[in-house]
């Protein structure tokens, strides 16, 4: 099997629809960030904030199950979110690329921070402390898997399975942000157990989709993804991925159409993979 490759931000649409909304969300904060912070080198990293999948589907997840749960979406929440997703990946940028240039290098990190910080000011204002608490926790776990995937399978190839997915651990905790963060918002963080198995069935299939079509990227930046490991013609990679979809779906509620969607539309992009 030869799998096309391509960057995740490129199949935004592919898996998550009408992202337009999102990006309108974002736009007058964004605006606001390029005036408040004139820099040509954090112009062009504030501007890219609502192309990214990093910032977008976690929104799409937030309103998702608030939606399924009958709850209000405010577009003020949704920003804040965004805006905080932006460090996530201007960091990741650091640790993957490791720009030379000392100008690019102090704009992924000084740019991720404002944006994250700002995204903060926005719940502080509207005294959503609990919801606060909840999304710089979860954030705050993500970045420390992170560290924990750069100390092993930046390291060295996995030995098996399940050793690949303890090193990729970061992507449960990622795509858990948005949905968490909709549960603080909604006082309903009695259901975080079978979000979290959700997030963690979603993100280890995302995760070794996005291996799929990152292989040759990965080989020349040093990561080994289980993709890498197993080689073509990606057997095992792609059971793993209907296992974890079947996972997420029997973690939830039969009523939870929007979250059962983006399962579907998941399962609906692997079919496309092969060249």
């Amino acid at each position: 099997m030869v799998v096309k490759q391509g960057r995740s931000s490129d199949i935004l649409k592919q898996l998550y629809g009408d992202i337009e909304k999102y990006q309108a969300v974002l736009d007058p904060y964004q605006n606001k960030l390029i005036k408040q912070y004139p820099s040509s080198n954090l112009t062009d990293l504030f501007s890219s904030i609502n192309k990214k999948m990093i910032a977008i589907a976690p929104m799409v997840f937030c309103e998702s199950l608030l939606l399924d749960l009958g709850e209000e979406v405010r577009n003020e929440d949704l920003a804040a979110l965004g805006l905080h997703m932006l460090a996530i990946s201007t960091h990741d940028d650091v640790v993957d690329e490791m720009p030379q240039n000392r100008v690019k290098l102090g704009a992924l990190i000084y740019a991720g921070n404002i944006a994250s910080n700002e995204g903060s000011k926005i719940l502080i204002k509207q005294g959503k402390h609990d919801a606060a608490e909840v999304l710089l926790q979860t954030i705050n776990r993500n970045h420390f898997y992170q560290q924990h995937v750069l100390e092993t399978l930046w390291q060295h190839k996995p030995e098996s399975f399940e050793t690949y997915i303890d090193g990729v651990h970061h992507i449960c905790v990622f795509v858990a942000i948005g949905l968490l963060y909709a549960l603080a918002l909604c006082d309903r963080m009695d259901l975080r157990k079978q979000i979290e198995v959700y997030g963690c069935g979603y993100g280890i299939a995302l995760q070794l989709i996005d291996d799929l079509r990152e292989t040759e990227e990965d080989r020349k930046n040093g990561y080994w993804s289980f993709a890498i490991t197993e080689g073509e013609p990606y057997t095992k990679s792609l059971q793993q991925i209907s296992s974890h979809i079947h996972k997420a779906k029997e973690a939830i509620s039969p009523q939870w159409k929007r979250l059962h969607n983006l399962l579907d539309s998941l399962e609906e992009f692997v079919a496309t993979l092969e060249v």
